[in-house]
């Protein structure tokens, strides 16, 4: 009786442990923000600004290499030292109306400066893409638990 019970609980544990098959990346909406607003991305997450009809530009966080040491509250390990912190060098992917893309790299990063901006010619105008800051959401992240502040401004011509 003993055996049959621990491969009951074990075959019950073991489906618990099932993942889900829902996509969290697919799940994230498409943002409107306006020019000179602050937005976050998350991977493969796009926004479209300004908010309205017709977008000028799409801007999508295509990747997100990083570099990850676990903080004290993630690892409980006091002694542990890491020769290099967190760091996060997003990947955007930019398209304008016509269906342009182009490909903006910010290099790996513990944090963003103020002037941390990229200009992109889309529209026959210029934009200025500011990389604000990054965020971990979880110990031991994914690509899908990292988030990207952005600001989009048009450049004045």
């Amino acid at each position: 009786m003993r055996p049959l019970l621990l491969i009951l609980l074990a075959g019950l544990s073991l489906a618990a442990c099932q993942e889900t098959p829902a996509d969290p990346e697919a799940a994230r909406p498409e943002l409107h923000p306006g020019f000179g607003e602050k937005f976050t991305l998350h991977y493969q997450q796009r926004a479209l600004l300004p908010a309205g009809p017709a977008p000028e530009l799409t801007v999508q966080l295509a990747d997100v290499p990083y570099s990850y040491c676990p903080p004290l509250e993630c690892s409980g390990n006091p002694s542990l030292r890491c020769f290099f912190g967190s760091s996060v060098g997003p990947v955007f992917s930019v398209t304008d109306a016509q269906g342009q893309v182009q490909e903006v790299r910010f290099p790996l990063t513990y944090a963003p400066a103020e002037h941390d901006t990229v200009s992109v010619r889309a529209n026959n105008q210029r934009y200025q893409l500011r990389y604000v800051r990054w965020e971990m959401l979880c110990c031991n992240p994914q690509r899908k638990d990292i988030s990207v502040t952005l600001q989009l401004d048009k450049a004045v011509q």
